[in-house]
């Protein structure tokens, strides 16, 4: 998987400088860990338990009940995970080159997860 790939080049030797930069103990960089994960999986809008999970997110950080002390963290990584995905779909506003490109590619993903099970619609 990419992101596995990914993140051992974060955390080869290498990158330790980065790393530091970016978290200062094992508390921050599991939790810097557990932000990359949510954001790669707010880019798919096909997933019909992640599309929930990120509403209810949403609700829990901004609804009505939420306490703003308690769920500033939550907050700032519900709202990049919701920038991703918009990221994610933008190629839709895009160019015609642009759009047809990336269409396609969302179109193979699309029918590689449904060939897989993991999206019941063709």
């Amino acid at each position: 998987d990419s992101l596995d790939i990914a993140w051992g080049f974060f955390c080869d030797e290498k990158f330790q400088d980065l790393r530091h930069a970016i978290c200062r103990n094992a508390e921050e960089m599991a939790r810097f860990r557990k932000l990359v994960v949510n954001c790669v999986l707010a880019t798919n809008p096909f997933d019909e338990e992640l599309v929930q999970f990120r509403a209810d997110r949403w609700i829990k950080a901004f609804g009505s009940e939420s306490d703003p002390e308690n769920v500033q963290d939550l907050r700032a990584t519900v709202v990049m995970e919701h920038i991703l995905l918009a990221a994610d779909i933008g190629h839709t506003m895009q160019h015609w080159h642009s759009f047809k490109r990336w269409s396609e590619r969302l179109f193979f993903e699309s029918y590689s997860l449904f060939n897989s099970g993991r999206l019941k619609v063709d």
